[in-house]
């Protein structure tokens, strides 16, 4: 006579059997179907980074001086330049000055895309002063007195760079004037720091035609 357990065991192990049995046919068949269907997607190309056409940026910084170096010169304003062409233009004093000055940088670049990075335009400029110095008045490096409104932007860079050909760069204008092998305008400064003169004798700006 059957038990109860082998009653109930046997319906069970046939549909465990059926279920596996079915089971397995759908994975054969979806191993069949699925590849089918994967190997007629197209595979999405990744789109390249273009640079924009009009490129802005922007170097600003304000610090506090104290020193005990001035300008003689009277027509320099207090300015201290370099000994290129002539001989140093400051000296030292007992007494110590104390003052803020601000500055800003603004570049722009402006590369069209119609030359396909064949034709590089940039143009740079200079803004700065001592706080309190002068207003209402016309020449660089002041303006920060009172009611402000003074003319000083400086021009320092306005330059066309050409590439005809991979590696090669041709500089037309206003451009820097470093005494280094490198283009200046795709060389970190810490490389003409370290090679070469290290901007010993050049390191200024100039007008003229550079070839690289």
């Amino acid at each position: 006579m059957k038990t109860y357990r082998e009653i109930i065991s046997r319906p069970s192990a046939k549909r465990i059997s059926r279920f596996i049995f079915l089971f397995l046919l759908i994975l054969v068949a979806s191993t069949n179907v699925f590849p089918q269907q994967i190997s007629k997607l197209k595979p999405k190309s990744v789109q390249k980074e273009t640079p924009h056409e009009f490129q802005f940026i922007a170097y600003f910084f304000s610090q506090a001086v104290m020193n005990n170096v001035y300008a003689r010169n009277p027509f320099l304003t207090g300015q201290t330049i370099g000994r290129l062409f002539g001989a140093n233009t400051t000296t030292t004093s007992d007494a110590e000055t104390f003052y803020f000055e601000q500055r800003i940088l603004p570049f722009f670049i402006y590369q069209p895309k119609l030359l396909n990075g064949r034709a590089i335009l940039r143009a740079s400029f200079e803004i700065d002063w001592t706080w309190g110095d002068q207003s209402y008045g016309t020449g660089g490096n002041s303006g920060a007195a009172i009611s402000a409104d003074q003319v000083n932007i400086q021009t320092q860079n306005v330059e066309l760079e050409l590439i005809p050909a991979p590696r090669f760069a041709i500089n037309l204008g206003l451009q820097r004037l470093f005494d280094t092998p490198y283009n200046p305008y795709r060389t970190v400064f810490n490389t003409m720091t370290n090679t070469g003169y290290r901007l010993a004798f050049w390191g200024t700006d100039a007008v003229g035609i550079n070839l690289r």
